[in-house]
């Protein structure tokens, strides 16, 4: 949802399954004024011919749109107009992976990143001076050890890629491999290069990550355990993110979780709703640079 200012009003864009295999039944994107008194929506355009639009993406300025589709392989570009909010479509390009999920811009709002949830891969695209994709270089393949589970853990399932706070690093929680990736842009190559990585328990398959907006720590949902991991930020300015980790006990909202819990760039640790001794995690001892498990419940 994009912030309303002096000339524009609040605006809505809403992606949507559209296939039979998805159970679908959206129609495209969607675009609704929002009343800021009220919080009602009207309706004010769809845009079809969309397969699977699911997720969405707008740059600083509120002029450009991008959109990755579920079950396919394109990442689509719209400009958006300044006056209604309509959509129009700008380019598209391939993602060079199968089923992209997200995507996220850099700091400087030149770059968008994407995994491709069903192929193992990221790709960085650069953006040209009217807004549209340029094509990807190069993939960057995510690799790791798989976890234990033999039905979802079966390849790396990279679904998530958000900038961090700081603007430095992109991470990836990669549910196949119960693990946290961190990348840096090497924006003269246009790839993401592996800065640090921090293991979570086995089993756990970290799926989202959420950044605290003023402290150095970050929150992982685990998809297979049903639990939230915090993450204390143990690098300087100039680092990655290492993984130290304590575990909690029982399964706790995330503030009380957050009062027991150490912090990590990438460093962590977790707890499991069926166990009560606090102990150790001997995974969390391997990660490198970047964060380190804090608590989880």
């Amino acid at each position: 949802m994009r912030k309303p200012t002096r000339a524009r009003p609040l605006l809505a864009y809403v992606g949507s399954y559209t296939t039979p295999e998805r159970h679908g039944d959206g129609d495209g994107i969607n675009v609704y004024r929002v009343d800021r008194s009220t919080g009602a929506f009207t309706h004010l355009q769809r845009l079809g011919g969309l397969e699977n639009p699911s997720f969405l993406a707008i740059n600083a300025q509120g002029t450009r749109l991008y959109s990755v589709h579920g079950d396919r392989s394109e990442i689509n570009s719209f400009t958006i107009d300044p006056r209604t909010g309509h959509l129009a479509p700008l380019n598209r390009q391939p993602t060079g992976g199968y089923n992209p999920v997200h995507l996220a811009f850099d700091a400087t709002g030149r770059f968008l990143a994407v995994c491709n949830y069903g192929t193992d891969s990221l790709a960085v695209f650069p953006l040209a001076a009217d807004g549209s994709l340029l094509p990807y270089r190069t993939l960057t393949t995510v690799t790791g050890t798989l976890g234990p589970h033999r039905i979802q853990q079966r390849t790396m399932c990279v679904h998530h890629i958000p900038l961090d706070a700081q603007g430095r690093f992109f991470y990836v929680p990669c549910k196949g491999s119960d693990a946290v990736v961190a990348y840096r842009l090497d924006t003269r190559r246009k790839i993401l290069v592996e800065a640090a990585r921090v293991n979570a328990r086995p089993g756990a398959a970290p799926r989202h990550i959420d950044f605290h907006p003023a402290k150095a720590l970050a929150y992982v949902v685990n998809e297979l355990d049903s639990t939230i991991t915090t993450y204390r930020s143990a690098c300087s300015a100039s680092t990655a993110p290492k993984a130290r980790s304590r575990r909690g006990s029982g399964c706790r909202p995330m503030a009380a979780r957050r009062a027991s819990s150490p912090s990590v760039p990438i460093s962590a640790s977790s707890t499991s709703p069926t166990r009560t001794a606090a102990r150790s995690s001997p995974t969390a001892s391997a990660a490198t640079a970047g964060w380190r498990r804090a608590a989880s419940g």
